[in-house]
């Protein structure tokens, strides 16, 4: 009979332990619940996109024209850029630095940042 007893007793240690614990996580979340990180103000940010995006699409508007051609593309898209990024909030200028080795000055501005850059393409 005494056997008996003491093995019953050894279960209720498992079930208060596993509250306790229960307990703990549950205190340990109530107090970290109010820290977080909040990413969303980054991912707003769409200056780095709009940069690389112009980067690209110059590139591209050197590659598809031709040596009579490519100045006045250039130019297009410089001007199209701009006024499709002055609509979204943005201040582009980009600065023909050498015309024949493809090289320019890419300035994106904006109210949270400015991004700046010498490029020279193939």
């Amino acid at each position: 009979m005494l056997r008996l007893s003491r093995y019953k007793r050894k279960g209720q240690w498992f079930i208060i332990s596993a509250v306790v614990i229960s307990g703990v996580f549950l205190a340990i979340s109530i107090l970290l619940k109010n820290y977080g990180i909040d990413s969303s103000a980054a991912a707003m940010a769409d200056d780095d996109f709009y940069f690389r995006n112009v980067q690209h699409q110059l590139n591209q508007t050197i590659l598809l024209s031709n040596s009579e051609t490519k100045e006045n593309n250039v130019n297009e898209f410089i001007y199209f850029a701009q006024e499709r990024l002055a609509a979204k909030g943005y201040l582009l200028n980009i600065t023909i630095l050498d015309l024949n080795n493809n090289k320019f000055n890419i300035t994106l501005s904006s109210d949270r940042m400015k991004i700046s850059s010498v490029v020279q393409y193939p």
